[in-house]
């Protein structure tokens, strides 16, 4: 099977590299150039993209379609309805996108606009509301909303009528979600704190569990990432900025098990992703400007080789072509 890999470099004269991806080696095949693209998701052949606008102005949002791995026809950008968009799902048509800065979330193509209000303990990083990460239910019947501001996971339905909330420790940070193949479990990474909440699921609720510290020996500041779990399930990684490490958890259910950390060799690991087939990981170096590969051997990662020239890499996804 092939596959192609997108990277988001998130610079004025970046855009969406595009490589062929075979054994873990990157191939690039075309830039699609876009002023700072922020992230993507994919849905339904088509390929949606968040802009970060410039400063102080609000950020966009467009649709390309996917032909053959390509990303062709683009939709016109419209505004994100807030500043720095990071993060957005999409499916069935409708799409969730959330704006830092803004501290909202605003469905497409309704333009709803949900604006979170309060603050944090942490009043350098959550002086007010920070939408981080909208991510749909295991059955996509509803929407989760992350903000780190907050130190809450908020559940929406999909016209974004509120239905519950749940935090994570104070001053933590939620940032990113990951959900178990069953969808009884989810895991949200803590960007203040480098951790994991596990919260039980069901029915539009979230339950806090435990929170499962990641061991850091950097002494300086560090701030979690991404966080991903293998299609097994049993298999979760959270990236740490400051360290420049992946951290690797093994997951029964609501039990997560440090085993391992890895450093990313590159600096500000901002995203990284398993491919498809699960055989290696491409982690988004930020400050670097670089891209970095590793090899899973029986869960075992080692490092396999590095992609240099991409500014400011922000977002991975790998599809099949």
């Amino acid at each position: 099977m092939k596959f192609k890999t997108y990277i988001a470099s998130c610079d004025e004269d970046g855009g969406i590299y595009c490589y062929d991806l075979e054994d873990g080696h990157l191939t690039l095949d075309e830039v699609v150039k876009i002023p700072r693209p922020m992230y993507m998701a994919y849905s339904e052949g088509k390929m949606h993209v968040i802009t970060e606008g410039e400063k102080g102005k609000q950020g966009s949002y467009l649709v390309y379609d996917v032909a053959d791995g390509r990303l062709v026809n683009p939709t016109s950008p419209v505004s994100s309805l807030g500043l720095v968009p990071c993060h957005l799902c999409s499916d069935k048509g409708e799409t969730y996108v959330v704006n830092y800065i803004s501290g909202n979330v605003v469905k497409f193509p309704d333009g709803k606009v949900v604006c979170h209000e309060g603050k944090g303990v942490n009043l350098v990083r959550q002086d007010k509301a920070h939408t981080h990460m909208a991510c749909f239910s295991p059955r996509k019947r509803r929407v989760f909303v992350t903000d780190l501001g907050l130190d809450t996971v908020f559940v929406y339905d999909r016209n974004l009528d509120y239905v519950s909330k749940a935090r994570v420790p104070d001053g933590y940070g939620a940032r990113h979600l990951a959900l178990s193949p069953d969808g009884k479990y989810v895991y949200c990474v803590n960007e203040l704190v480098s951790s994991v909440t596990v919260f039980a699921y069901e029915r539009g609720v979230l339950e806090p569990l435990d929170t499962f510290m990641c061991p850091i020996e950097y002494e300086g500041v560090n701030t979690a990432a991404a966080i991903r779990l293998n299609k097994a399930g049993n298999l979760l990684c959270i990236s740490n900025r400051g360290e420049n490490t992946l951290a690797f958890f093994d997951v029964e259910g609501a039990k997560l098990k440090f085993r391992q950390k890895i450093g990313c060799m590159g600096n500000f690991p901002r995203d990284f992703d398993f491919t498809p087939e699960e055989n290696f990981i491409i982690c988004c170096n930020q400050i670097s400007n670089n891209l970095t590969v590793f090899s899973l051997k029986e869960g075992n990662p080692e490092f396999f080789y590095a992609v240099t020239g991409v500014k400011n890499p922000l977002c991975v996804l790998t599809l099949p072509v």
